[in-house]
């Protein structure tokens, strides 16, 4: 299989597109649907115990298929990455 393997880390403020249940007004972008479709094509993602816990998170659901993932993980994740982009 020629397809990339793609992780997402979620951190800072962006562990929030984790979770379940966005409300959005019409025309603007949904990114828990974008996400169930990152995951539903084989992406992984993770989103960080510690930035969840920093923002009161951490007991709400996450969208099916996110995990949570520490630090190490994702330094794991950078080791073993041929490729990383960062934004």
């Amino acid at each position: 299989d020629s397809r990339a393997h793609v992780r997402l880390s979620l951190l800072s403020d962006a562990v929030a597109i984790a979770l379940r249940d966005h409300l959005r007004p019409d025309g603007q972008y949904n990114l828990e649907r974008m996400l169930h479709d990152f995951l539903e094509a084989g992406g992984e993602a993770k989103a960080s115990s510690s930035c969840m816990d920093h923002r009161g998170l951490s007991r709400l659901r996450l969208i099916d298929g996110v995990t949570i993932g520490s630090m190490a993980e994702l330094a794991n994740w950078a080791l073993a990455s041929d490729r990383i982009i960062a934004f």
